[in-house]
């Protein structure tokens, strides 16, 4: 029996030492996603903002060519500003649409139930571990102070 329970220790070290380097690289892999979380939303936001504005300078552009009147002398000056601030906002559009990371939000997730995961196992292991090293000591400790005590008189 006392071989049995040796062999198992053994096992669930080794178990341990493995499961510790998934569980390190999980946690490490589950961080590095939480990092590109952060910065899409950064990015997100950040072009966001110039792309709101963006909208509302090509608006009011134009809001005041509309309201020209198309014999004035500025209506050609304000149709060509018109134009470029909606070129502006088409570019803006494009790079806000490739710089936004929605994917990352999916791999934050899944990157986190991985780490979950491997620290269920890791916790799992090392209490199995416990229990099996428990068994192996048995409840010898008190008899054997016991006895050693007896032995010092």
């Amino acid at each position: 029996m006392s071989k049995e329970i040796e062999s198992k220790i053994t096992r669930l070290k080794h178990n341990l030492l493995f499961l510790k380097k998934a569980y390190s690289n999980a946690k490490n892999d589950s961080d590095e996603a939480y990092e590109r979380v952060i910065l899409a939303l950064d990015h997100d936001y950040n072009y966001r903002n110039l792309l709101e504005k963006q909208i509302e300078i090509y608006k009011k552009a134009k809001q005041i060519l509309l309201e020209t009147d198309k014999k004035d002398d500025k209506y050609q000056s304000l149709n060509v500003r018109a134009i470029n601030e909606k070129y502006k906002l088409s570019d803006m559009l494009s790079t806000y649409n490739r710089v936004r990371d929605v994917e990352s939000f999916q791999i934050a997730e899944e990157k986190a139930l991985i780490e979950a995961e491997a620290k269920d196992f890791l916790l799992n292991c090392q209490s199995e571990l416990i229990g099996a090293m428990m068994d192996l000591n048995g409840d010898k400790s008190d008899e054997l102070i016991e006895e050693a005590n007896l032995l010092l008189e």
